[in-house]
C-alpha cells in the first residue's frame, strides 16, 4: 500500500453478535482525513503513564487540536504547575477539576486560571 487512502473501509462491524452483509465495501479510508479536521491546528502526542487507563493507555498516540472549546467531561491537554497533563475537564459546583479515568489518581482542583493547550479529538492504539 502506497498511502493511507489505499486502505479499504469495508463496513460497520457489530461488537456483539455476527451481522449479515459485513463483507460490503464502503470505499477507501484516509486516516488523515478521518482523524484530522484542522491540519494547521492539530498535533500528536504519545501518552505515557496509566492515569487515563483504560480509555488512554501508555503508548497511545493522542490527536490534539488547538483552538477548540472542550466539551463537558472532554479530554484535554492542560498545563498544571508548568507540566503538561492529559485529563478530563469537569465542572462541579462552579469550579473546574481535572480528572483521571484511573480511580487510583486523585482529582486535580483548578485554582485560578486554567491553561488549556488543546483538546484530545482522537486516540490511535496499536494492538500488536
Amino acid at each position: 500500500m502506497d498511502n493511507a487512502s489505499d486502505i479499504k473501509l469495508l463496513s460497520n462491524i457489530h461488537c456483539g453478535f455476527p451481522s449479515p452483509g459485513a463483507d460490503c465495501a464502503e470505499g477507501s479510508l484516509d486516516f488523515n482525513e478521518y482523524l484530522i479536521r484542522h491540519r494547521a491546528a492539530t498535533f500528536c502526542l504519545r501518552a505515557k503513564g496509566d492515569s487515563m487507563s483504560p480509555f488512554i493507555e501508555s503508548g497511545d498516540i493522542l490527536i490534539v487540536e488547538k483552538g477548540i472549546a472542550p466539551e463537558p467531561n472532554g479530554v484535554i491537554i492542560a498545563a498544571v504547575d508548568g507540566e503538561f497533563v492529559v485529563k478530563r475537564l469537569v465542572k462541579e459546583n462552579g469550579s473546574y477539576k481535572l480528572l483521571s479515568d484511573n480511580p487510583s489518581y486523585a482529582p486535580l482542583d483548578v485554582r485560578g486560571s486554567l491553561s488549556i493547550f488543546g483538546v484530545v479529538t482522537g486516540v490511535v492504539r496499536k494492538l500488536r
